[in-house]
């Protein structure tokens, strides 16, 4: 189960979403370098592509990165429901194409 969720881009702006009450949100700014530093390290021992990585807590936190967007998921239970992880990298990957800067023809 999902209790919460926040969507923000990698220099910290927040989209939309909030963390349970006993989080802080100003501790989530650094979830965008934390992912790419994940990235780094899955590719460099498995040469695996890394989605996305989940820190265990007591409430669970996931974390996906796809360009500029990051999001966070707060859950309960060790891991995601089968298909959810796949679900939100493709819903960070939509909001990513959305905010992409790049060059739209202009």
């Amino acid at each position: 189960k999902v209790r919460a969720a926040l969507i923000m881009l990698d220099d910290g702006t927040a989209l939309g979403g909030d963390l349970p009450g006993n989080y802080r949100a100003s501790a989530a700014l650094p979830a965008p370098a934390l992912m790419r530093a994940v990235r780094e390290f899955g590719t460099a021992v498995s040469s695996a592509e890394v989605s996305a990585f989940t820190l265990l807590a007591d409430l669970p936190i996931s974390i996906f990165l796809e360009g500029r967007v990051c999001m966070m998921v707060v859950h309960e239970g060790r891991g995601l429901l089968p298909g959810m992880r796949e679900r939100f990298s493709q819903i960070t990957k939509a909001l990513d194409a959305l905010y992409d800067p790049g060059d739209k023809g202009d």
